[in-house]
């Protein structure tokens, strides 16, 4: 008998791509994009399974059917300055608008979308296990990301994503493009800065040990339909099932004006920042940013402090999704704005 030999091997070999799609659910290649994606990054993909069920003078189990297709998953990667673009603007979609700094770099911004029932933007991810034919996916929306941040390691991208089918069996790649970790490294704790302003004062700087924001667009992940032959087992393109939520936690040192801000539910305006200090974006130099501003976050009005024999740290969570004006939104409310400046003038 013989051996199985097929095995995964190492997850060194591995890979996962992406390219953005044209029409939604239609296989986008040749122009994959490579991510260096970290453990944690994981898919399912298959079809579920539709048991029978009949009272038919037999007690075994009945042969089932294939039911609906489920590909979902979560892609983790470290925050590397030019491959962010990207992925933002699958999750938001088109930018706000683009600045050209002169010297080959430019700054985008983008707004949290608060009008329409979907982003509209898909794409086809391409996953590789080991040394294994890889599984292509076509069809991934962002739903949701998680940027971490603590004090001592690189900032950390975790992004939720929902697909339409998928298809085994692709043949590898053979060449890859990576960014390189000496020129253009990614992100991390000694290029962060949190500033906040809670309503009528100053703004302060806050010192966090670690921090983290989740931006979720809440769509309907589970948008099934009765329909064509053709259609009826994949998900329709999801669209938005209730306003997109932002949560930002931290751990900082313990203060009583936390406690008093708190109780009284001032509002704060973050602005989460990480200027690089190595890799540039243009030759004035100009170096990768990446920046988040939140106009309105508030505490939970019962946020207290703790009572320890220890140095006292408190945990905080902001409800970041009030709304407010930001520095792109022209005057309107908006829950919060992106900026990145990188030397890619525009996103597909």
């Amino acid at each position: 008998m013989a051996e199985v030999t097929n095995r995964a091997g190492l997850g060194h070999d591995g890979y996962l791509q992406y390219q953005p799609e044209t029409t939604y659910g239609t296989a986008a290649t040749g122009s994959e994009i490579d991510l260096p994606v970290k453990e944690g990054t994981e898919f399912t993909a298959y079809p579920e399974r539709i048991d029978n069920a009949n009272i038919i003078n037999d007690r075994t189990e009945q042969d089932p059917q294939q039911g609906r297709i489920v590909v979902e998953g979560q892609i983790v990667m470290d925050g590397w300055p030019t491959l962010l673009g990207g992925i933002i603007q699958q999750m938001f979609g088109a930018e706000n608008g683009v600045t050209d700094n002169l010297d080959g770099s430019y700054t985008h911004n983008w707004l949290v979308p608060k009008t329409g029932f979907r982003v509209g933007k898909s794409c086809t991810l391409t996953q590789a296990l080991g040394v294994l034919l890889a599984d292509q996916l076509p069809g991934c929306v962002f739903d949701s990301v998680t940027i971490a941040q603590d004090n001592q390691g690189n900032q950390e991208w975790t992004v939720a994503y929902r697909g339409q089918n998928y298809t085994e069996n692709i043949a590898r790649e053979t060449t890859f493009s990576f960014p390189s970790s000496s020129s253009n490294p990614p992100f991390n704790f000694g290029h962060a800065s949190i500033t906040a302003t809670p309503s009528g004062q100053d703004q302060v700087t806050l010192c966090a040990d670690s921090l983290s924001l989740t931006i979720n667009f809440n769509h309907n992940l589970e948008r099934y339909k009765v329909c064509s032959t053709a259609s009826g087992a994949k998900i329709d393109q999801p669209t938005f099932s209730d306003r997109p939520a932002v949560e930002l936690t931290m751990s900082v040192d313990n203060d009583q004006y936390i406690t008093e801000y708190a109780r009284s539910h001032t509002s704060w305006a973050v602005t989460l920042d990480w200027t690089h200090t190595t890799s540039q974006a243009g030759s004035t130099p100009t170096y990768h940013q990446f920046t988040t501003e939140w106009p309105s976050c508030r505490l939970d009005p019962a946020t207290a402090a703790p009572n320890s024999n220890e140095y006292l740290m408190q945990d905080l969570t902001f409800n970041c999704s009030y709304g407010g004006t930001t520095t792109n939104s022209s005057g309107a409310t908006v829950m919060g704005e992106l900026r990145l400046t990188d030397a890619t003038a525009s996103y597909s």
